[in-house]
């Protein structure tokens, strides 16, 4: 589910802001609406809330939206940031820091709809490329194609790098959901990553840095479908 923020002090701009993007966003979208940048960073660090998209004002009171967004991206990796302001003078100093798009005011009607857009674009592609683990309140970022394999270890799933290995509690089918085609359960208790797959022995696969884990009968079949498939592709 993608989770969005609208950081927006001016109560008849967030109305306006929620109406656009009622039309803009897809149904799996929790919104929400924050007025000041301190009430949003204290649910974020005390509620263990990480958003997707936030929509903000660069004026917030006595608060910079600008300087709210770089402490944003600490708690939330990959975080799309869309500015909006009723003043020019900020298109130039936004880009102290990442965002995907500065929207002025009295456009917003023409331009949020392509900003959000754009956003949910991102998003999907960092998805692809980055899985974020969680694991004791702490969100470590991965890419994936340094993943190795996976291995479900009681109430918690291990995740093997070359070189580390982290922890989440997420279950090996949830985190299957959020992983490239190129990843693949070979066993109830163990996923593999098929680009990091040197070849198949009985009961076993071996990974290129020797590595081996197993493959169940029931699995093996589609592993090697699977395989095939992305090499042809």
């Amino acid at each position: 589910m993608t989770t969005v923020a609208i950081c927006e002090d001016i109560e008849t701009h967030a109305n306006k802001m929620k109406e656009l993007l009622t039309a803009v966003l897809p149904e799996n979208v929790t919104l929400t609406h924050y007025t000041s940048g301190k009430e949003m960073l204290s649910d974020i660090q005390n509620s263990h809330i990480t958003y997707d998209l936030a929509i903000m004002d660069i004026e917030l009171g006595d608060e910079s939206g600008i300087t709210l967004s770089s402490r944003l991206s600490q708690y939330c990796p990959g975080i799309q940031i869309i500015f909006v302001s009723q003043y020019l003078k900020y298109v130039s100093p936004v880009y102290e820091t990442a965002h995907t798009y500065f929207i002025y005011k009295p456009e917003l009607e023409f331009y949020l709809k392509p900003a959000v857009q754009k956003a949910l674009q991102k998003i999907e592609e960092h998805n692809h490329l980055i899985l974020t683990l969680s694991w004791n309140k702490k969100k470590t970022e991965l890419l994936q194609k340094d993943i190795c394999y996976m291995e479900r270890l009681l109430r918690k799933t291990a995740v093997y790098t070359l070189h580390d290995t982290f922890y989440t509690a997420e279950k090996l089918s949830s985190l299957l959901a959020q992983l490239s085609p190129s990843f693949a359960l070979c066993h109830r208790s163990y996923l593999v990553n098929l680009e990091q797959l040197s070849a198949f022995l009985p009961g076993y696969l071996c990974l290129k840095d020797g590595r081996q884990i197993p493959v169940s009968r029931s699995y093996i079949q589609s592993v090697r479908e699977h395989f095939l498939q992305m090499y042809r592709d």
